[in-house]
């Protein structure tokens, strides 16, 4: 994980992010609605979306509260989880068209919170991706409910996204680590020309004597 400086800067730039993808998000929206090409219940999705943006309080409210920049980190990626499950969700689950806001989610918790958050993140999502699909599809099994809705095909889909975003934290969560290598080296050779800079002026300082 990024020391605090990093921490706190990343977590205030994902905070801008959120408020922006916020805005996009429900435009886009909107426009479904008004092409209507978004059969589902829109007032549920927005006050999702706006659920989301209203997130953005939880850094500086935490930060008030002296609460730790890492624990303000997991708590607004697992709240981001649960918000998009509700978007995804509101918007036809397996058919809907903002499931690639896991995919940015992720990514952006490999390098937050290193490769092991950012698995852990993925996890989370895919959990959450994955259990309305299963509800609406074992509670009929079991006589308790109505028929499932879901195809073979979209149940298949939906194993598959899972899926593909354990690969993305694999994958991101190995090039975040070698970000954050690197960036540490970069550091390391910025103190070591410093000290070099240093002890070069007191040479030039005692030239005299």
């Amino acid at each position: 994980m990024p020391k605090s400086p990093a921490l706190r800067s990343s977590l205030w730039g994902l905070n801008r992010a959120r408020l922006l993808t916020a805005a996009i998000v429900l435009a886009v929206g909107a426009l479904l609605r008004f092409t209507e090409a978004f059969p589902y219940a829109f007032g549920t999705f927005a006050m999702t979306v706006l659920g989301g943006a209203t997130a953005c309080l939880a850094l500086p409210l935490a930060e008030r509260r002296g609460v730790s920049l890492e624990r303000i980190a997991w708590f607004q990626f697992g709240l981001d989880a649960v918000l998009i499950t509700g978007i995804v969700t509101a918007s036809g689950g397996p058919r809907s068209v903002f499931i690639p806001l896991y995919v940015l989610l992720v990514v952006a918790s490999c390098f937050v919170l290193s490769g092991r958050g950012g698995l852990v993140i993925a996890g989370i999502c895919s959990l959450l991706y994955v259990l309305p699909v299963l509800g609406r599809t074992i509670v009929p099994m079991l006589k308790v409910g109505a028929p499932s809705e879901n195809t073979a095909l979209e149940i298949l889909t939906v194993f598959m996204n899972a899926g593909v975003l354990l690969a993305v934290a694999v994958v991101t969560g190995a090039l975040a680590e070698r970000y954050h290598e690197l960036q540490q080296h970069m550091e390391d050779q910025r103190k070591h020309l410093s000290d070099l800079q240093a002890f070069r002026d007191l040479i030039f300082e005692s030239v005299g004597s």
